[in-house]
C-alpha cells in the first residue's frame, strides 16, 4: 500500500469538508434571500393597522403615568395583547416612535417565524431519513427541500401584509413556533421542556389563545405519558409527574400565568380581559360565519383544501407519527377554536397565521415522504413524480401570491386611508377642543387612529374599550338580526352611549348608520332628542360631517314626538337602502329614481313622524331630477318635522339659489346661523351669505 503524503491527507480533508461547507453557505444564502424577499414585500403593503393604535393609546397613558388604560380613570382591559404593549413601552420611554417600533419589532418577528419554519422541517426531516439505506445524497436534497415552507411563508401575502401592522401577530406566532421546535427537539421527554414552558408562557401573556395552544401541548403529552406508563415500573406515573423536572417545567408556566391572572384581577378587576366579553359569541350563528372564515381561508391559500392531501399521505408511516400527531392536534384544536368564535372580525387571515406554517411544513414533509415511498418500491416515478410535486408547489405557491396582490393592495390602500381619515378628525376634534377650552367625550365606533391621536375621552360603542356595553349589551332583534350588516361585532347599548352625554358622537361612514352599534342609535328617543346633525367646516369646500349634541336652545326646537314617539326599528332597514339608491342616482343611475320613492315609501310607512330625513332624501332626488316644485315641497316637510335638518336646509339653499329667490335663500341661511347648524371654531371665514347670496343680500 502507497504511504499517504501530509498533503494528500490535506486533501482529502479538504474533499470531505467543502461539500458540508458549501452546503452550509448556500443554506444560508438561501435563508438570506428569502428573508430579504420578505422584507421588501413587507415595505410593498407597509401601512399600520387602525386597531394597532388602540395598544399605542394604551402604551401612551402607562408611559404618561395615567396608568395602563384607554381612557384616563377608567381602568377597562381593551387589549388582547399584553406582553405586546409592555415591550412597545420601551421606545415609548425612550422617545422613540412606537409607531415605526411596532412595525420593525413585527417585521422582525416575522423573518424569526422564518428561521424556525425553517428549523422544524429540517428537524423532522431528519428523522424520517434517519432509517437505514437513506443517503448523504438524500440529506442534501431534503436540505434544500426544506426551505419550501419558507418559500410559501414569504410569498403568502397575508403573512406580509400582519408582518408590517404594527400589531403582535408575529411575535405570537414565532412563540408558538420555537414551543413547537423545542418540544419536537426534546424527543417526547415532556417534563423537562424548560424551553417550552418558557416560550408558551410568553405566548399565552401575548395573546389569550397562548392558553389554548399550551392546553394542547400539555394533552399531547399527557397522552404520550399515559401510553409510556403501559408496561412500566409501579409508580411510573406518579413518579415522572410530580419529579423535579415536571415541577420546574409546569412553575416556568404558571408562575406568570398567575402573576398576570392576579395583575387582572386586582387592576382591572375581571378574570377575563374586557375584549372576551365584548367579542364573545358562541353561537349557531358564530359557527356559521367561522366556516365562511374557513372557506375563504381554504379558497385564498389552501387552493380549495387540495393542499391538505398530501401531508395525509406521511401519516401511514410509522417514522413520524409522534411529530404529524402533534402537529395536526395542535391545528385541529386551533382550527375548531377559530371556527367556534366565528373568526376574526379583519380580513386577510389573522387568525389562520399561527397555523399556517405548520400546514406548509406538512406538506413538505409529505412531499419527502412521496420520494421515499416510491424509492423503497423502487418506483421508476419517484424522480418525475417528486420532481413535479416540487415544481407544482413553486407554481401554486406563485399563484397564490400573484392571486391575492390586488386584494392585498386595496387593502393595504384602505387601512392607509382610513388611518389618515381618522387622523385628520381628529385633529379637527382636538382644534375643537382648544377652541371650546374644555376636554372632550366622543362617543365612535372606529376607535383606533381616531383615539392616539386625540386626548378625548373616547366611547367605544362596540364595547372593546367599555366595560358596560361589553357586559350589558342591548338587544334590538331588528338590528341584531339584520343580515345586510357586514359588521362581524355586535354588541352595542345604545341607550347607556345617550346616558353618558358625549359631546359628539362620530359614525364610521358619515352620517349614515352602518355598524349595529350606529343603527341601535336609531332606534333611541334619546338620541334624536339630544343630538342633531352638525357641520363643520375645516376648509374652503370641506366639512366634517358629527353628530353633535344639542344646545338647550337646540333642544327647544325639538318636534314634542321626539320624546314620547313609538319608534319602530324596522325603518332604519329601509332609510338605509333610500341613502343607498339616492346615492346611485347621484352618481349617474337616472333609472333608480323610481326606487328611490317605493323605498322612500316603504320608509315612511315605518319611520317615527320627527324622524325627517326620508324628505330630504326625496328633496334632494327631485332637485336632481329637476322637479323642483316637489323638491320645494318634500324639504319644507322635512322642516316641518325637524327644524335642525342642516341638509334640509343647504338642499332648499340651492334649490332657491337655482330658482333666482334670494330672499328665500337668505332666510334658510339666517335660519342655520340662528339655530347653530354649523359651528365654525376651526374655520370662521366661512359665510354662507357670501356662498349662496351671491348677489349681496345679507340679513337686516
Amino acid at each position: 500500500m502507497a504511504k499517504k503524503t501530509p498533503g494528500a491527507q490535506n486533501n482529502k480533508t479538504v474533499q470531505k469538508t467543502t461539500p458540508f461547507n458549501a452546503l452550509t453557505i448556500v443554506k444560508v444564502s438561501l435563508f438570506l434571500l428569502l428573508s430579504g424577499l420578505f422584507v421588501y414585500l413587507t415595505i410593498a403593503v407597509s401601512h399600520v393597522q387602525d386597531d394597532a393604535f388602540i395598544t399605542f393609546r394604551y402604551v401612551r397613558n402607562f408611559i404618561g403615568g395615567n396608568g395602563l388604560v384607554f381612557n384616563a380613570g377608567e381602568r377597562v382591559e381593551g387589549y388582547t395583547n399584553f406582553l405586546w404593549t409592555m415591550l412597545l413601552t420601551i421606545p415609548a420611554y425612550l422617545k422613540i416612535n412606537i409607531i415605526d417600533a411596532s412595525q420593525y419589532l413585527s417585521v422582525l418577528f416575522g423573518i424569526l417565524i422564518l428561521f424556525v419554519t425553517w428549523q422544524i422541517t429540517q428537524l423532522t426531516g431528519r428523522k424520517l431519513l434517519a432509517a437505514p439505506g437513506r443517503t448523504k445524497a438524500q440529506a442534501r436534497y431534503f436540505s434544500l427541500l426544506s426551505f419550501l415552507p419558507v418559500l410559501m411563508l414569504t410569498l403568502t401575502g397575508a403573512f406580509s401584509y400582519w408582518a408590517v401592522s404594527g400589531m403582535e401577530t408575529t411575535m405570537f406566532g414565532f412563540f408558538n413556533l420555537a414551543a413547537v421546535f423545542f418540544y419536537l427537539n426534546n424527543n417526547e421527554k415532556w417534563n423537562n421542556n424548560y424551553l417550552v414552558a418558557g416560550f408558551l408562557a410568553l405566548s399565552a401573556l401575548t395573546r389569550p389563545e397562548g392558553y389554548l395552544l399550551c392546553a394542547l401541548f400539555c394533552l399531547y403529552s399527557t397522552i404520550h405519558l399515559v401510553k409510556n406508563s403501559r408496561g412500566a415500573e409501579p409508580g411510573y406515573l406518579t413518579n415522572t409527574v410530580l419529579s423535579r423536572n415536571s415541577i420546574i417545567t409546569v412553575s416556568i408556566f404558571l408562575l406568570p400565568a398567575v402573576l398576570h391572572t392576579s395583575f387582572r384581577l386586582y387592576y382591572y378587576g375581571h378574570l377575563l380581559p374586557n375584549t372576551f366579553y365584548a367579542k364573545a359569541n358562541f353561537s349557531a350563528a358564530a359557527l356559521k360565519e367561522g366556516f365562511a372564515y374557513l372557506e375563504v381561508f381554504l379558497k385564498d391559500y389552501l387552493l380549495y383544501g387540495v393542499v391538505l392531501m398530501l401531508p395525509l399521505l406521511s401519516l401511514a408511516g410509522k417514522k413520524l407519527r409522534y411529530e404529524l400527531g402533534f402537529l395536526y392536534l395542535l391545528i385541529t384544536g386551533y382550527s375548531l377554536y377559530v371556527i367556534s368564535i366565528g373568526g376574526d372580525v379583519l380580513p386577510l387571515h389573522r387568525f389562520w397565521l399561527p397555523v399556517l406554517p405548520l400546514l406548509y411544513m406538512l406538506w413538505t414533509l409529505g412531499i419527502l415522504y412521496l420520494a421515499l415511498y416510491l424509492q423503497d418500491r423502487n418506483s421508476k416515478m419517484q424522480i418525475p413524480l417528486t420532481v413535479l410535486t416540487v415544481l407544482f408547489t413553486l407554481a401554486f405557491s406563485f399563484g397564490n401570491f400573484r392571486g391575492n396582490e390586488r386584494k392585498i393592495s386595496r387593502m393595504t390602500d384602505k387601512e392607509i386611508g382610513l388611518v389618515d381619515q381618522f387622523k385628520q378628525k381628529a385633529d379637527i376634534l382636538n382644534k375643537l377642543a382648544a377652541a371650546k377650552n374644555k376636554r372632550l367625550t366622543l362617543a365612535a365606533s372606529t376607535i383606533g387612529a381616531l383615539s392616539y391621536y386625540t386626548d378625548a375621552t373616547i366611547i367605544d360603542m362596540l364595547g372593546l374599550t367599555d366595560e358596560t356595553i361589553a357586559r350589558h349589551p342591548q338587544t334590538i332583534d331588528e338590528i341584531s338580526n339584520d343580515p345586510e350588516v357586514s359588521w362581524k361585532e355586535k354588541r352595542y347599548n345604545a341607550e347607556y352611549v345617550v346616558s353618558r352625554k358625549p359631546d359628539y358622537i362620530l359614525f364610521s361612514t358619515g352620517t349614515k348608520p352602518s355598524a349595529y352599534a350606529e343603527r341601535a342609535l336609531f332606534a333611541v328617543n334619546g338620541f334624536f332628542a339630544d343630538y342633531f346633525n352638525q357641520f363643520i367646516p375645516t376648509s374652503s369646500g370641506k366639512f366634517l360631517y358629527i353628530y353633535a349634541r344639542k344646545t338647550e336652545q337646540q333642544k327647544r326646537l325639538n318636534n314634542p314626538a321626539i320624546q314620547t314617539g313609538k319608534i319602530n326599528p324596522e325603518f332604519i332597514r329601509h332609510y338605509t337602502h333610500l341613502l343607498h339608491y339616492l346615492n346611485l342616482f347621484r352618481e349617474g343611475r337616472k333609472d333608480v329614481f323610481i326606487t328611490v320613492k317605493n323605498e322612500f315609501d316603504e320608509t315612511i310607512k315605518t319611520c317615527p313622524s320627527f324622524f325627517s330625513e326620508p324628505f330630504r332624501i326625496m328633496g334632494d332626488a327631485c332637485f336632481m331630477a329637476r322637479d323642483y316644485p316637489n323638491a320645494e315641497g318634500y324639504y319644507n316637510k322635512a322642516l316641518a318635522a325637524d327644524s335642525l335638518n342642516i341638509l334640509a336646509y343647504y338642499g332648499s339653499c340651492y334649490l332657491y339659489q337655482r330658482l333666482g329667490d334670494q330672499g328665500k335663500t337668505v332666510a334658510m341661511v339666517k335660519k342655520i346661523y340662528d339655530y347653530a347648524l354649523i359651528d365654525n371654531s376651526i374655520f370662521p371665514d366661512l359665510d354662507l351669505f357670501r356662498v349662496f347670496a351671491r348677489k349681496g343680500y345679507h340679513p337686516q
